[in-house]
This record gives C-alpha cells, structure tokens and sequence, in this order.
C-alpha cells in the first residue's frame, strides 16, 4: 500500500533510514576532525606533538574554569532549590547581613 494504510483504513507507521539530527551532528563532526588529522598528516605535522599540545591546553582550559563552574552549577542550585523565602534574612559567610528580595 503506497497510501500509508492497510486496506481497511488503518494508518501504517513507516520507518524511514533517514539518521537523527544528533546521529547526522556526530557523523557530520566526525569526518571534519578525520578531514583535519589527514590534511595535517599530509602537511608533515606529527600526531603526537598535535595530541600532547591538545591534552595541555584542555588542562588549562579546565583550571582556569575551575571557579567559573563552581559558580555556575552553585546558581543553577539556589535556582532550583529555594533554599530561602522571600524577605527572609540570611547571614552572608562573609558575615555581614543580607535580607533575600522580591525578584518579580
């Protein structure tokens, strides 16, 4: 049936090879890095240094985003979790007094 339907009416669900968006990312994304590692294979550049080079600067790039992390994730729980009511007063670690206001 080309209709989509048995002959009785009822709908047929058809499956289509078509991949994901995220399937067709990951693949699209994997062939511009083995497009990258041949052209720099074929301009005389050795993994190894590319991969050591690569490993150092995500270890900079994680501690120097170690606090800004931190930050983020300690938001996103105030965020989440209420842990204050509004108009309630709360005691800084700092020490000093802060009283949490109406946002909205």
């Amino acid at each position: 049936m080309t209709d989509g339907t048995y002959g009785n009416g009822c709908a047929v669900r058809r499956r289509t090879l078509l991949p994901s968006a995220q399937a067709r990312s990951t693949i699209t994304h994997s062939g511009l890095v083995f497009i990258v590692l041949i052209a720099l294979d074929i301009a005389g550049v050795k993994r190894a240094g590319l991969i050591a080079g690569s490993a150092f600067t995500a270890i900079l790039l994680a501690l120097a985003a170690q606090q800004t992390l931190g930050n983020l994730f300690a938001g996103l729980v105030l965020v989440t979790a209420w842990p204050f009511r509004v108009r309630e007063r709360t005691r800084l670690q700092a020490g000093a007094l802060a009283g949490v206001p109406r946002v909205w």
